[in-house]
């Protein structure tokens, strides 16, 4: 079979509008409109019922917190905001439950194989998107990197690249949406990480894609993004340890040669990346204002700890900026009190029981179905992603990009599991082509350790 038949371009459009958002393409809301067609394509496929499953109980979980912060308007300083808060919730979840469950309608092979070679037109498409943005907005991408590079300021990348493409032209860092930088940055790793989870077979081009974005995650300075990339890593790393299947001898070469280029060379203090891994990631943290920002939270939730301060209500955080929680859990118990934070507390808890689940299937089949293993470990580090958001996110709810990576983790989680269990039926009944055939491997068309 061809590959342009086993590739479903509706979807391959949907992950390029969840990238693209925020680039200045005028009025319109690009990512929004891409998750409402996943509504549209569900209703046309028309299917008998909506399913269910286990694999639904996260978004059942976050309803749960949508109706904490519901019932925290009877108690708001700021009806407005509170109706605002909840409006982004029960719309962000609705859509990303609809674009789940439209992924379940597809033939799983082909969905597989959509999502693995999505890379190929995604990323250039949106950096043509974001030349053209560039362009319009009169910067030169291309002079503004290399002059960041060289002077090692990150905030010049930061603010000169991303402001102005960003923000339709203006360069004002007080107008630099961060939601947008980390959102765009979020959205592009997803993309690489299922490109070079899902691949069947190692792609030069594919890899240089995959190895650009993740160096625009680290020049985006978006620490969130960032953290998340380095969590997924230490997720392949532990697997791999466990497992048996890192090349040590290589591997030590490999970081040897490369510690003595670096540091013979002078790249890090000519390029200025040192500069920049100083200023983002050594003194901002040691000197991060959000530390501050937690330890007045907490002291205002104290005085309404059982019954919250009502949904919307304002922080009222002295000396600072933000005037909301970058933590999801904070942000429920400030907002809903002991109910907000118990419901917040459940999903983020489930959220790190689905990355450990992921990582504990992926060890488990790493030698007896590799391509099970490693869809696992992509649901482990699409997860990571969640978490982090999570812990850090602005307002604390989840917006697009973070849905888009919960959904499609749990989609590669249930995939993998239902091979596993046709795999295991197989072995007791001794006829694989009755499960091949009308047993549940059946149902999903496709075995991901075979094919």
């Amino acid at each position: 079979m061809t590959t342009q038949r086993q590739t479903n371009f509706a979807l391959v459009a949907l992950l390029f509008g969840f990238c693209i958002q925020w680039i200045e393409l005028g009025p319109l809301p690009v990512s929004q409109i891409a998750l409402l067609l996943s509504v549209v394509f569900f209703t046309l496929q028309a299917p008998s019922k909506l399913p269910v499953g286990t694999d639904t109980d996260l978004f059942k979980i976050y309803g749960l917190f949508t109706v904490a912060l519901l019932a925290g308007l009877t108690r708001t300083e700021d009806f407005g905001a509170g109706v605002s808060a909840i409006a982004r919730s029960v719309v962000y979840m609705t859509l990303a439950y609809f674009f789940y469950i439209w992924l379940r309608t597809i033939p799983v092979e082909k969905c597989v194989n959509t999502l693995a070679n999505s890379v190929f037109y995604v990323v250039p498409a949106f950096f043509v998107i974001f030349w053209m943005s560039s362009i319009f907005a009169g910067v030169d991408i291309i002079k503004q990197v290399l002059h960041a590079l060289s002077t090692g300021n990150p905030n010049w990348l930061q603010y000169q690249v991303f402001a102005v493409v960003l923000n339709n032209g203006v360069l004002d860092e007080n107008g630099l949406s961060s939601a947008a930088r980390h959102g765009i940055m979020v959205s592009l790793m997803t993309v690489a990480h299922l490109h070079l989870f899902l691949r069947r077979r190692k792609s030069l081009l594919g890899t240089a894609l995959c190895i650009f974005v993740y160096s625009f995650v680290f020049f985006s300075l978006s620490r969130s993004a960032i953290l998340a990339l380095l969590l997924g890593y230490i997720c392949v790393f532990s697997v791999k340890l466990v497992t048996r299947q890192l090349p040590i001898t290589r591997l030590v070469f490999l970081g040897g040669s490369l510690f003595l280029v670096v540091v013979f060379s002078g790249v890090l203090q000519n390029s200025g990346l040192l500069s920049i891994f100083s200023e983002k990631f050594v003194s901002d943290i040691a000197n991060n204002p959000r530390v501050h920002e937690f330890i007045q939270i907490v002291d205002r939730i104290n005085t309404h700890a059982v019954l919250g301060w009502g949904t919307g209500s304002p922080l009222n955080l002295f000396g600072l900026n933000a005037q909301y929680p970058h933590n999801f859990i904070l942000y429920g118990w400030h907002q809903a009190g002991i109910v907000g934070l118990l419901i917040s507390t459940l999903f983020f808890g489930f959220v790190v029981a689905t990355l450990c689940k992921g990582l504990s299937l992926s060890m488990r089949n790493a030698r007896s179905a590799p391509r099970v293993s490693r869809a696992c470990l992509l649901s482990a580090a699409l997860m990571c992603i969640v978490v982090v958001r999570l812990m850090f996110a602005k307002a604390g709810l989840l917006a697009v990009p973070e849905w888009i990576a919960l959904c499609l983790s749990v989609y590669c989680q249930r995939a993998a599991t239902l091979e596993i269990i046709g795999r295991k039926a197989a072995d007791q009944s001794h006829d694989v082509t009755s499960i091949s055939r009308g047993g549940p491997q059946a149902a999903f068309g496709i075995s991901l350790s075979t094919r």
